[in-house]
């Protein structure tokens, strides 16, 4: 059997070309066997605003910079990911937008009927219904409630109270559902440690929505430290889990959750979210957790069968996610933490450490996702080697309005004349920037002989297409794909995409052995020009070829 790559990879993402407008940066590969496709964050800086700026990051699995849209020092659009649909999301000015696979915006959804959006959460459900949270004021009479500060101040008889909204949209962004939490929960349901000023009142704060597998809603009420479901055809409160009205007994886990993010129900039926552990006003706190739940939902109890704790004494302030992803692992985003410098990590089923990322300053991300299979493919640009009368050069392509090298130069073409890693940006998207892969030059006086980062943990071989063009069949050498020193070759996954980065065609290939040429039939595909990619355990080469 193929034997895991296990190494330590440091890297520090810091250079002139782009060094104002995407912050520095460390990841660290633990296990680059169990990584896998593209990480999709929006650093954020909370304590100090002004010191740099943000941006949206996509990492791929080894931490390197694909793309990157810069937001200026003040900015931020949380909630950045790539929905069940394809559509990248994420919100600003008051709305979601929607973008396209080359990260075009082409559409925006925002709550209707008077609602206030929310930016905490948009899923786009599997029939094209949009789930939002959003908020309306009210004004409630709190004078019996003596829980604002200074301690014992009573609330306002007029108080301005915020309360959360949920809104389905269907396909034409008509208002097919609404619930108003005003109308199903008590103000004494709160929490008293979350309220400050007796005359504003952030009341429910739900920062989480997740149409569960019988349709009806999953809701996350921070200030509740409660989650609760939400039945979709009647809006009656199916059941309530923690905080003041917790109907749940809690079989092996004695800790309540506190400031909660991000509930999920995940395919082995289980929910998981992120227990923040914090209560303000120093109240008792706990560590942040990454929590996974098996509830029965008659019975109403609940088992604690997976937990990860970083730091014992680490709780977070707000925000945070705790994501399952497809091979198992755990994306572990801490949001706003009390100690240390860390602000996800990936872990296994047994909480060995696979990736972790941190910043150089006070950076956190609202939520952190890693999606290891996309619909569709990034378009980076395709750097070549030119040999001059031996002088060597590297050329990004035409038609691009801009060239940001890592070397800082801003040339389209550029001189190579010492061993160097070189990639450049370009301009992508409404406003943002893809690199190309990784170029690693180790031999100044034969700089065209690079290595690509695509092929960095196994380079024995060199894969190749043939023929190309191409009418009906199109062949993969199957040498480069093998593993390494002979082990068992176990599996390739086979993508044609089209320049759009659209994915046209897939092939899954599993076989013990891989001594022939792996055979592809494109004959279906409309003539044009068309990028393939092979992704295997070790590696993923991409080739660009042409269908006649």
């Amino acid at each position: 059997m193929k034997k895991s790559i296990v190494f330590i990879l440091y890297f520090i993402f810091l250079f002139e070309g782009v060094r104002s407008q995407i912050p520095a940066f460390n990841a660290a590969i633990y296990d680059s066997s169990k990584t896998a496709g593209y990480y999709f964050l929006v650093p954020n800086r909370i304590n100090s605003p002004n010191l740099g700026f943000h941006a949206q990051l996509v990492l791929d699995k080894y931490g390197d910079v694909v793309y990157y849209k810069p937001l200026g020092a003040t900015v931020n659009t949380p909630d950045f990911k790539v929905q069940p649909n394809g559509m990248i999301t994420y919100f600003m000015n008051q709305q979601f937008y929607l973008l396209d696979s080359t990260f075009i915006i082409v559409d925006s959804v925002k709550c209707k009927n008077g609602i206030i959006t929310d930016s905490h959460d948009l899923q786009i459900l599997n029939n094209g219904h949009y789930l939002l949270l959003g908020f309306e004021y009210a004004i409630m009479d709190l004078s019996a409630y003596a829980w604002f500060t200074p301690a014992g101040t009573h609330g306002s008889a007029t108080a301005n109270v915020k309360c959360n909204v949920i809104q389905e949209l269907d396909a034409n962004k008509n208002v097919v559902f609404e619930w108003h939490t005003k109308d199903f929960f008590s103000f004494a349901d709160v929490d008293s440690v979350w309220l400050s000023s007796p005359t504003n009142v952030d009341w429910t704060h739900c920062n989480a929505i997740e149409q569960d597998i019988d349709g009806n809603i999953l809701l996350s009420s921070r200030h509740f430290n409660q989650i609760n479901k939400i039945n979709r055809a009647d809006s009656s409160i199916i059941w309530r889990m923690g905080g003041n009205q917790n109907q749940f007994s809690f079989l092996n886990d004695t800790i309540p959750f506190y400031g909660q993010h991000d509930i999920r129900r995940i395919n082995n039926g289980n929910i998981t979210l992120l227990d923040d552990g914090f209560r303000v006003n120093n109240q008792p706190y706990h560590a942040c957790r990454a929590l996974e739940y098996q509830i029965d939902e008659i019975n109403k109890t609940g088992s604690l069968v997976w937990e990860y704790i970083y730091d014992p004494l680490m709780f977070s302030r707000a925000t945070g996610n705790n994501q399952r992803l497809l091979n198992g692992n755990s994306l572990v985003n801490f949001g706003t933490i009390s100690r240390n410098n860390v602000t996800f990590v990936v872990v296994d089923s047994l909480k060995n450490k696979v990736f972790e990322l941190s910043f150089a300053d006070t950076m956190s991300s609202y939520r952190a996702f890693n999606f290891q299979q996309l619909p569709w493919m990034f378009y980076r640009p395709e750097v070549t080697c030119i040999d001059s009368a031996g002088n060597f050069y590297l050329d990004a392509g035409a038609g691009y309005s801009s060239y940001n090298w890592s070397n800082g130069e801003t040339n389209r073409i550029i001189p190579v004349s010492s061993a160097d890693t070189f990639f450049v940006f370009v301009p992508y998207g409404n406003n943002g920037y893809i690199s190309s892969e990784k170029l690693i030059v180790t031999n100044a006086n034969d700089p065209c002989n690079f290595i690509s980062s695509t092929a960095m943990l196994s380079d024995e071989n060199k894969m190749e297409i043939y023929p190309n063009p191409v009418t009906d069949k199109i062949y993969i050498s199957c040498g480069g794909i093998s593993a390494s020193n002979g082990a068992e070759f176990n599996g390739a996954e086979i993508e044609v995409y089209n320049l759009m980065g659209e994915l046209v065609q897939t092939v899954q290939l599993h076989t013990a052995n891989c001594e022939q040429p792996i055979e592809t039939d494109i004959h279906s595909l409309i003539p044009g020009i068309y990028l393939l990619r092979v992704t295997t355990s070790e590696k993923v080469v991409t080739f660009r070829f042409i269908k006649n």
